[in-house]
């Protein structure tokens, strides 16, 4: 898929570039394709009045659709709780961007002290219009690392922790104290800091299998630019490895490099397991598809830190399990992860 025109654009908003290259038609093409319509509405790229009219209603739709969540956290956030930390799209929407409409995302994330998860649950289900439990990768009897609790067309999720508690990933504890102090449309809050952020950025891609596309790359380009130090490369790495995150790093960088938009030099390539597992993925340039399942299952475990995939495989086997005794007894199972 040929994306250049598009990447050369990305590559110079990233490197800090006054003036960005002019997008063709097929740019433009490609931008919608990835997500990134209203994020070059906010780059201010170059197109034909058409393309800046499409770019300029995506934006404005987004925008407004992050206001919305905003005003409804703002509104509805227990009094006396502690400060939600923003995570993901909200908080990169909010500061890394600095522009509501910049960025596609479809709730608000949140993190809480886990110690803290069960009373801010319980105050948020009182005036929630419904309360969803996340069915992905659970077992029978573990609490939910996450709820949804949706407020009309607004969903905020509220994490106790980034992702099933089989995998691992960062200690929500360890993001919450890490984080800043800020206030968004009144309301205390907490900022993840620079090195978290690229670490929720893998651990929501490696929940993903990767099934990711330029608005994604685009996201970490910048995180990794914005990090502070003399080694940010050194710092990421270590960080990445202590929270079980060295696998999804050494892909990400692979994957980031293929893109063609970092404008620095990129840490040295690891070895030959990433290159293997990056065939298993369609090329950077294609836009985010679901992947087959065994395609799914077999980079979930090879992402997974070494003493996580017990559990991984274990949580695979109940599914088989769950599925064949459905169609053995006719019924229907609840549990797709």
């Amino acid at each position: 898929m040929n994306t250049g025109n598009l990447c050369e654009c990305l590559r110079a908003f990233v490197a800090g570039e006054p003036a960005l290259p002019p997008l063709d038609a097929a740019g433009w093409a490609q931008a919608q394709a990835h997500r990134l319509a209203a994020t070059l509405y906010h780059m201010r790229a170059g197109a034909g009045h058409e393309e800046r009219q499409i770019a300029y209603r995506t934006w404005a739709n987004q925008a407004a659709a992050h206001l919305r969540r905003v005003d409804c956290l703002a509104r509805h956030w227990p009094r006396g709780a502690p400060a939600p930390l923003l995570i993901k799209g909200a908080d990169l929407a909010e500061h890394v961007y600095r522009d509501p409409g910049a960025r596609r995302m479809s709730d608000l994330d949140l993190v809480v002290p886990p110690s803290e998860f069960e009373a801010v649950a319980r105050a948020l289900g009182r005036v929630a219009d419904a309360v969803d439990v996340p069915r992905f990768e659970a077992f029978p009897g573990d609490p939910p690392y996450e709820l949804a609790f949706r407020f009309g067309d607004v969903t905020l999720e509220v994490h106790r922790a980034l992702q099933p508690f089989h995998r691992g990933g960062p200690a929500a504890e360890r993001l919450y104290e890490n984080a800043s102090p800020g206030v968004l449309d009144g309301l205390p809050i907490r900022i993840p800091s620079p090195l978290d952020r690229v670490l929720i950025w893998l651990t929501n891609q490696s929940k993903g299998s990767f099934q990711d596309d330029l608005a994604d790359y685009l996201d970490l380009a910048l995180l990794l630019r914005a990090l502070p130090g003399p080694r940010p490369y050194r710092a990421v790495g270590d960080a990445a490895r202590a929270a079980g995150l060295g696998r999804p790093l050494a892909l990400a960088i692979r994957r980031l490099a293929a893109t063609g938009i970092f404008p620095d030099p990129l840490p040295a390539l690891p070895d030959w397991d990433d290159r293997l597992a990056s065939l298993l993925l369609p090329d950077v340039t294609t836009p985010a598809l679901d992947l087959p399942a065994w395609r799914f299952q077999a980079l979930k475990v090879w992402l997974a830190p070494d003493g996580r995939r017990g559990g991984i495989l274990a949580r695979g086997a109940y599914t088989v399990g769950r599925r064949l005794y459905s169609q053995v007894s006719g019924t229907k199972t609840m549990s797709p992860g």
